[in-house]
Order: C-alpha cells, then structure tokens, then sequence
C-alpha cells in the first residue's frame, strides 16, 4: 500500500495518506480543514545522513539547530 504526499490548496498544510490503491483517482480530503481541493506532490526518497540537517520548518529548533522531532515533523 502506497503512501501518497499532498498539500491542500486551500490552507496549505501538507499530509501524507495511505492508499489502498495507487489507480485511486477520488479527491483525497485535509485532514486539517476537511477541504477535498488536495494535489498529490512528488514524492522524494529520504537518504540518511550522519550530520544532522537543521530543521526549517520547526518553529523552535532543539538546542543544537536540529528538528527536536528528528526530522519528522508534524509540518511534513
């Protein structure tokens, strides 16, 4: 079962879902405003690294400048 990312084009958070099927074709809603106007994004792999990359999307890095959620932010 694929995992599909998305953004909402009306409040702008992106989300992730699980599909069932990767043939789907019906709107997938927000789950933050419940808006079905979404557009699937390009999906990139994640490569591991042993420096740290500091988070640009936390409000309030940890200590050091790194994502205190290592890197798995809710903003994602």
């Amino acid at each position: 079962m694929p995992i599909y990312e998305y953004i909402c084009n009306d409040c702008g958070q992106a989300f992730d879902k699980l599909l069932f099927s990767a043939a789907t074709t019906a709107k997938v809603a927000c789950p933050h405003c419940g808006s079905k106007k979404t557009t699937k994004q390009l999906s990139t792999i994640n490569v591991g690294s042993s420096t740290p990359e500091p988070c640009k999307a936390c409000p309030a890095p940890g200590p050091t400048g790194t994502c205190p959620a290592g890197g798995m932010c809710s903003q994602f």
